[in-house]
């Protein structure tokens, strides 16, 4: 019997008419070109879609604009400033990955994925003002 305080909550998905013995789960099998698969699976007492890169590159694979995406590009009132780049920064880089692995200089892994990049190379920025704001008006 599964010893859980969660195990038999009412929103859980686990099937009401397995037996109380049985371990519920998800559980996905990724096949490559060579016949070779993998096992990806999360349950009540195991979780290992975390080791490997194979789930982010499975996820970077799918639908990178979706409805709520281009809903979340227009919502904007008519007086509010625009600014899509939280936007561009949290659900459309981590989806681009570039040809070839970028070499970085700090001697860390090498990524090739835009999301890694740009975290990498963001603290190091020292970004102008907006044309908007006041230091930026004094310097014209």
């Amino acid at each position: 019997m599964i010893e859980s305080i969660y195990a038999f909550h009412l929103e859980n998905l686990r099937n009401r008419f397995a037996d109380d013995a049985h371990e519920s789960y998800i559980k996905l099998v990724f096949e490559d070109d060579h016949k070779s698969t993998t096992d990806k699976q999360i349950s009540n007492t195991a979780v290992n879609t975390k080791t490997g890169t194979l789930i982010k590159q499975a996820i970077q694979g799918s639908e990178l604009i979706n409805y709520k995406l281009l809903s979340k590009i227009h919502d904007f009132k008519n007086p509010e400033e625009i600014n899509l780049f939280p936007i561009l920064d949290k659900d459309i880089l981590p989806f681009i990955n570039f040809r070839e692995i970028l070499v970085r200089h700090d001697g860390a892994v090498a990524t090739a994925n835009a999301q890694e990049w740009w975290d990498y190379i963001k603290n190091g920025m020292q970004p102008r003002g907006k044309m908007h704001e006041q230091p930026f008006k004094k310097n014209t």
